[in-house]
């Protein structure tokens, strides 16, 4: 199992929409202005009206989980 230095240290793993994407790419997502966080992992699937985000990251030596959806789906 790794310590929580070498996870905080290692490359951010981002997965599916956001795969090959930057740090910045992700954050914009979420926020107009980057900030100083370190992402460890982030997932974005889905299509023009619905998908799901996950991203794990690491501030000022706490871990965060963020997740979110949207649906635009008209019944």
């Amino acid at each position: 199992m790794k310590k929580f230095e070498e996870i905080i240290n290692q490359k951010s793993l981002l997965l599916n929409e956001w795969e090959g994407k930057e740090k910045v790419d992700v954050l914009s997502d979420f926020e107009e202005k980057e900030t100083d966080v370190n992402i460890l992992f982030a997932s974005y699937d889905g299509d023009i009206c619905e998908g799901h985000a996950w991203v794990l990251f690491e501030e000022e030596g706490k871990l965060f989980e963020v997740n979110g959806s949207h649906c635009s789906c008209t019944v």
